[in-house]
């Protein structure tokens, strides 16, 4: 995504690369209302904000570490190709300090924490514009890839991933709230209308991580509950294609009038987590199909991603389960919260490769 206005010459040019919508609408506000920088182009990975940043050629990019299709630390050496003079500062989420530092010596000049107050954020970009700070991360103790990591550090992971989780969608809505109550007087209708369109989406993934919690805890204890009723399943998967971000050309398939019997809150839940898990993990298009097979309907997610690593695949639908080197946030909840709820409604939940297109990830629920 880019802005087609020009910038004006008392104002730095900015391009913010992130792959969350709602976190690069909040540091666009923030820097702007500013009166110091202009955002002149975004994009959601790094392969498309490399093209941004060559066709803007920036003061600063602001690129996120984690992101699908190319991940900020594969982007860094070819944003410093197309534009050199640009100042890059990478925005840091949960676990990446040592990623972090690997960007400073790619060429970045600062990081930022995800959840920074807007003034930080701001002082940030004056202080590396004027070169008036070494704002390298302080280096932390790390497990090394050989050293297992005990039962206690597993929980602690656990703990901390989930917080991470959470603290995402907090830090948006802080930090729009912040800027609606600071700069009410001087925002216009759209941008206002804007910040609680994102405060909605946002409102809205935080229900979801904090219900896959709720879901995770009840499975430890007497088990998942399921308030099962006749419902018709296109509208959920069209409903559910629409609630995640940037899904609204999704490809949904579904027979009319599919009646099966479940929770509908429950299968909103799981449908929300594969979307959200695909888009996070895989790459578009993506599709959203159900069929009968049995007494059973098959509800599929497709993606067009590069398929999950073969050595992980068992471990897919387990508790706090994330790949190795996995760059994307996540509790590891998503997957285990999808098997428990069908489990709970009479079905299963299973994935499938698809070598060479991408992932097919499943789960049945009885017919009504």
């Amino acid at each position: 995504m880019t802005h087609s206005r020009a910038t004006a010459a008392n104002l730095a040019s900015v391009v913010v690369i992130d792959d969350t919508p709602d976190l690069r609408l909040l540091l666009r506000m923030v820097l702007e209302l500013s009166d110091r920088y202009q955002v002149v182009g975004e994009a959601g990975d790094g392969a498309a904000g490399v093209e941004v940043v060559r066709q803007w050629q920036p003061a600063v990019v602001l690129l996120d570490l984690a992101m699908p299709v190319m991940d900020g630390l594969e982007a860094l050496p070819l944003i410093r190709q197309v534009c050199p003079p640009a100042a890059v500062v990478v925005l840091s989420g949960f676990d990446a300090d040592r990623m972090a530092e690997q960007a400073i010596e790619r060429g970045a000049l600062a990081y930022l924490q995800k959840g920074a107050h807007p003034d930080t954020i701001v002082e940030t970009l004056d202080a590396v514009l004027n070169r008036r700070a070494d704002l390298r991360p302080a280096p932390e103790a790390a497990l090394t890839a050989d050293e297992p990591m005990s039962e206690a550090d597993r929980l602690r992971n656990a703990v901390a991933t989930a917080a991470h989780e959470l603290r995402t969608p907090a830090t948006v809505l802080i930090g729009l709230a912040r800027t609606l109550t600071r700069n009410r007087s001087s925002l216009d209708q759209r941008r206002i209308e804007e910040i609680l369109d994102a405060i909605v989406r946002q409102t809205q993934v935080l229900d979801r991580v904090t219900a896959d919690l709720l879901a995770s805890s009840e499975s430890g204890r007497a088990g998942v509950t399921a308030q099962a009723e006749v419902m018709d399943l296109a509208p959920a998967l069209h409903a559910a294609a629409l609630g995640v971000a940037e899904l609204t050309d999704a490809l949904v398939d579904c027979p009319t009038s599919l009646l099966v019997r479940a929770d509908p809150a429950r299968v909103q839940q799981m449908l929300t987590n594969l979307l959200s898990n695909a888009l996070k993990y895989a790459a578009p298009p993506i599709s959203l199909t159900a069929t009968v097979a049995g007494h059973h309907a098959v509800i599929r997610v497709d993606d067009s991603g590069d398929g999950v690593p073969a050595d992980f695949r068992p471990h897919l639908f387990e508790q706090y389960s994330r790949a190795a080197g996995s760059r994307a946030a996540g509790s590891g909840l998503g997957l285990y919260v999808v098997r428990v709820l069908a489990e709970a409604q009479g079905g299963q939940a299973w994935y499938e490769p698809r070598p060479g297109i991408g992932s097919s990830f499943n789960f049945t629920l009885p017919l009504g």
